[in-house]
Formats: C-alpha cells, structure tokens, sequence
C-alpha cells in the first residue's frame, strides 16, 4: 500500500510539473533521484527555477553549473547568499527563510 500511494503521488507530481511554467523549491536538496527526473527534464527545457534553502548540495551544485538560469538562495553567516547565471550576490537579510523570502519579494 505505500508503495502503490507513492507511486501515485510521485505521478500526480510529475504529471503537474509537466504544465508548470515555473517551480519553487522549498528546503528541497535534490538528493532524491526517484523523484526528480521530470525536473531535471524541465531545467534542460529552460524552466524557471528558484531554489530557497538553508545549505547547498552537492547535487544542487551540480544544477547551478548545469543550468545557469537557476536562481538558489542559502543560509551565509546572518544573511544569505544568492547564486544566479554565475554571480554570487550577498545579502545582510536570512533571505533563506521563507517568511523573510516572502516579505521581501511578494509583499
């Protein structure tokens, strides 16, 4: 019975990746391979892609120079860090966080 719930979560997840213009992942690593490969199809096809978490990953590493067109925020000292089509941009805010990532861009 998990298995099956699962597979049926990951496919209505796919299946609504597959008409989304753009995705926001939320404290979302990109270790787990069984569930990313509609996205990782998307990033090549160009898809809008902002990635708010607290550390980077290597996996998430790897995006960042595979797709430059990625935007990722993570946790640096007090503030955070922004990497975007190869620039680092510093930040004194937690922009990492989600309450303070909605207040500054959608407030």
């Amino acid at each position: 019975m998990v298995n099956t719930l699962f597979d049926a979560m990951r496919s209505e997840m796919n299946d609504v990746l597959l008409k989304a213009e753009a995705l926001l992942c939320l404290g979302f690593g990109f270790n787990d391979d069984h569930l990313q490969g509609v996205i990782k199809r998307r990033l090549a096809a160009g898809m809008p892609v902002i990635i708010v978490t607290r550390d980077a990953t290597p996996n998430i590493d790897q995006l960042l120079r595979d797709h430059a067109h990625v935007i990722a925020v993570f946790k640096s000292g007090d503030g955070a860090v922004c990497h975007w089509n190869g620039n680092t941009l510093q930040s004194p805010e937690p922009l990492w966080q989600l309450d303070d990532f909605l207040k500054k861009f959608l407030e």
